[in-house]
This record gives C-alpha cells, structure tokens and sequence, in this order.
C-alpha cells in the first residue's frame, strides 16, 4: 500500500518496521505528499523502556544496555533518512499506545502491539477499512490525538520534533551527522 500511495501516508508504531527499508519506501513514494510518522520517544518516562526489558529479541549482549541501544538504533535507523528532506514529518511521542496505526490514502490499518516481541514476530493480527467506516475513523482519531493534541491533564503535547527526540536518544543525535 505504501508504494502505491497517491496522497497521505501516516503510520504510529515503535519505530519502523524494515527500519531504513520502509523508510527508503516511504520517502521512494513521490505522489503522497502527507506524510507522517510517529515513533516511540526514548524521554524520561516513556513506557518504551519498560517494553524493551521484555523483549529477547534485541538481546546483543545480555544486558539491558545492550536492548536499550538496539532499540534506540531501531528508532534512529527509522528516523534519520527523513532528517534532510522531512524532518518535520516525523514525531516522537513517550506516551504508550496499545496498538500500531496505518494510514494510506483511503484505507486505514490497524493492530494490537505485543508488549514482549516485535509484531513481526507474532502472528499478524491486522485490521483494514476504508476510512468511512467507523472503526477506521476511531484510529484516525487516534493518530491525529497523538499527532497534535494535548495531555488533558498536563496540558503536556502528546507528540515531539525530531529535534527534541535527539536529546532523549544519542543514537539518533550522534548518526543524524553521518550520511545515510
């Protein structure tokens, strides 16, 4: 669906799937001219590390320094290849949403996301429906929620730039400077 995309494609996961892959597909798509990511923030607080100390599969060495950088690396790895051209099109949010979103023109996808394992590593449960329906419609809200709106609470943005994502995670300030 992503390469074929004729006007938006806005996707909230951890980070992407295929990492620089799906993020050399997107930026690949000439005709979708809105596109928009949110990926998971590495801020103080962020649930994303309560995932990670769950998850086997980003073991390097053992330890969970070595998930922390593996993930961390997963999330820059996503996000650099959009740092020259549309910087602006990726988000961070530390906030925890229980599934993954995808939206690409007319037709919205959406599924859970396992807390210990990566969601290819599970079988799929994925979700499709035009975005008319109302099921579809509730996942865009979703997304558009974290894309722009506030904490009702904190009156905290659910979502942050890339810039700021580079304060929470050095892979992504450190590997912003080598060419991708």
């Amino acid at each position: 669906a992503i390469s074929g995309a004729k006007e938006r494609i806005w996707i909230l996961q951890t980070w992407l799937p295929g990492v620089a892959g799906d993020a050399t597909l997107i930026l690949g798509n000439k005709e979708a001219e809105d596109i928009r990511l949110i990926l998971g923030s590495f801020a103080e607080g962020s649930p994303i590390y309560a995932r990670i100390k769950t998850r086997d599969d980003l073991l390097v060495g053992g330890d969970l320094m070595d998930i922390v950088e593996a993930a961390m690396h997963n999330s820059a790895g996503s996000a650099l290849p959009f740092e020259k051209e549309k910087k602006d099109c990726v988000r961070f949010t530390k906030y925890h949403h229980p599934g993954w979103i995808v939206v690409v023109d007319n037709e919205v996808f959406w599924g859970a996301t396992p807390i210990d394992k990566d969601n290819w590593n599970v079988p799929q449960v994925c979700h499709r429906a035009g975005k008319n329906d109302p099921r579809a419609a509730f996942w865009i809200g979703q997304f558009m929620l974290m894309w722009k709106d506030k904490d009702p609470l904190t009156g905290e943005c659910l979502s942050h730039s890339y810039d700021e994502e580079k304060r929470y995670n050095h892979r992504l300030a450190r590997d912003s400077h080598v060419a991708v």
